[in-house]
């Protein structure tokens, strides 16, 4: 299975059936590799196979804290600090600096579906304009496309630099998209794609 050849059909049953041993302890549990291998081959989002959706109210996130299946996957996908039983965040200032990169990655994807949106209503403004000619309205429109792609731009140039001073690893860009940063001034990082 996708290179994990130890997963067997037969390891994947006692997986899946959750077998117990004499003493009541699971035969087999899932390490976080697996984990992503199986969620790879199902298609499946990994929240889907850490927390019963369809089959409990509450879920153990610990062998002692029980807490609703709500309050687990606001946790899993990284909306609130770890739950606990009685309600109480834990530990803030952890979870705000473990948090960061995700969040800084969040934002990031958001600005560039915005440039994406935005390069893609000009260029298809601008075919129209070489092919029907240009008019005053056409050429305004334009005009505010523009300025508010450079306005995107402008922060995604600021995502993009705050996430290399908190270390963060950047993504690499298209060359369309590092071509419009250069343009608008995007400080000194190149952030084009590796050679």
């Amino acid at each position: 299975m996708l290179g994990a050849s130890y997963l067997t059909p037969s390891v994947i049953a006692n997986i899946e059936t959750g077998r117990r041993d004499a003493e009541g302890k699971r035969r087999r549990e899932v390490t976080v590799d697996e984990l992503f291998v199986f969620a790879y081959a199902l298609a499946a989002p990994l929240p889907a196979l850490l927390l019963p959706l369809h089959d409990a109210q509450e879920v153990n996130v610990t062998p002692s804290t029980r807490v609703s299946i709500q309050a687990a996957l606001r946790w899993v996908l990284s909306d609130v600090p770890p739950p606990t039983s009685d309600g109480r965040v834990q530990d803030a200032a952890a979870w705000n600096m473990q948090g960061t990169p995700i969040w800084r990655y969040q934002e990031l994807w958001k600005l560039l579906d915005a440039t994406t949106d935005f390069a893609r209503l000009i260029d298809q403004l601008t075919d129209e304009e070489a092919v029907k000619g240009t008019d005053e309205e056409r050429t305004t429109r334009l005009s505010r496309l523009r300025e508010a792609l450079d306005r995107e731009l402008r922060e995604v140039s600021i995502q993009l630099t705050t996430m290399q001073e908190q270390g963060v690893v950047l993504p690499p860009l298209t060359p369309r998209l590092a071509a419009e940063l250069e343009r608008i001034g995007h400080g000194t990082t190149d952030f084009r794609l590796p050679r």
